[in-house]
């Protein structure tokens, strides 16, 4: 039986959708695992459940000229909260020793349902004859279902003692459930525009997302040292591109479609750490992430294992 718990915070900007952007993750995963001895090798197999918390919180601001004459600067704060229920199914494999190492495959298989609650706040401000403002703030869920895979193939190198090469290529995919319900929605403004009167509206609205498909790739290398038996430090690199399709937001009441920032692209990634076994039972990793490229920006890391 095994334990495993994850929580890392993200800092990034990506394009010109979001200036910047904030990312909080908590992950727990519990199950069974078994070894086989295969006499060529070794085979892990297992079960598990697993639970996510996140948070994503992104702000944008633009400023635009409306018929060449009137300033406007907008302002965009998008605010995430989800959460995930699922399970899977893992398996590992660990070859013989081949020459100064060994060859790994892994893979996983996870099926569970995600939810999102999400709010949205907007403000303009005109700045002409027509001075005023505007804010327009909007709530709403939604429950989809998701379907994963992950694999990795390797090579760990240990050219000499306590030095080891780790060069892998991974892969994962991910696919999201459409899902429909109802968008709520709150607009408040003032100034010469509303005729110098304080204007307030609501409304709902009914929304559906498409289904939506995620792949990545990411191959890089992994160098560590044990530096004691419970302390083995390491730095990495690699490189992601990312096929994940644009997500659709469609508001069939008022006939509008709105495509989702395209999240495919290329980034570089930079890894350094420690990785802790103060106990047999007990490992823990703490390490940080540096992105350039499609995604720009730094990571923490934290995970704490246990096994029984």
């Amino acid at each position: 039986m095994f334990a495993d718990t994850s929580a890392g915070y993200t800092k990034y900007e990506r394009g010109s959708y979001q200036n910047d952007e904030d990312l909080g993750n908590f992950n727990l995963m519990v199950g069974l695992d078994r070894l086989f001895d295969l006499g060529c090798g070794n085979l892990t197999v297992g079960g598990f459940f697993e639970y996510g918390l996140g948070y994503h919180s992104g702000r944008a601001e633009a400023d635009r000229v409306l018929g060449g004459i009137i300033p406007v600067h907008g302002s965009q704060k998008n605010e995430f909260t989800s959460q995930n229920f699922g399970g899977g199914l893992f398996a590992q494999y660990n070859s013989p020793d081949f020459g100064p190492g060994h060859f790994y495959a892994d893979g996983a298989f996870r099926m569970g349902a995600a939810t999102n609650s999400h709010k949205s706040d907007s403000d303009a401000s005109v700045t002409a004859l027509t001075t005023g403002t505007l804010n327009l703030d909007t709530r709403f869920d939604s429950t989809r279902l998701y379907v994963g895979a992950d694999f990795a193939l390797g090579y760990v190198w240990e050219p000499v003692e306590k030095l080891a090469v780790n060069v892998y290529g991974r892969g994962s995919y991910l696919f999201l459930g459409d899902d429909s319900g109802t968008v709520h929605s709150n607009s408040k403004g003032t100034g010469p525009v509303f005729g110098n009167q304080a204007y307030n509206a609501s409304a709902s609205y009914g929304y559906r997302f498409d289904s939506l498909n995620s792949f990545r790739l990411r191959p890089g290398a992994r160098v560590s040292y044990a530096a004691t038996n419970w302390l083995t430090p390491y730095i990495g690199a690699a490189y992601e591109y990312d096929f994940t399709e644009a997500d659709h937001f469609y508001q069939p009441t008022v006939n509008a479609r709105d495509v989702q920032p395209d999240l495919s692209g290329s980034t570089g990634i930079l890894e350094a750490g420690l990785y802790l076994r103060p106990l047999k039972s007990l490992s823990v990793n703490l390490g940080a992430q540096g992105y350039v490229g499609n995604q720009s920006g730094i990571a923490g890391l934290l995970s704490v294992g246990l096994s029984f």
